[in-house]
């Protein structure tokens, strides 16, 4: 059972991390929009 705690450990990491990515790309394509659209 040790393994199952392990992969729910990782698991959450991963969703934090992606979680951080779409931020980061969203800040990203707001920026881009906003001197697209200046």
């Amino acid at each position: 059972m040790q393994g199952v705690g392990e992969l729910i450990l990782l698991l959450g990491l991963a969703i934090r991390c992606l979680e951080k990515m779409a931020d980061h790309a969203a800040n990203i394509v707001e920026r881009v929009v906003s001197i697209v659209t200046c």
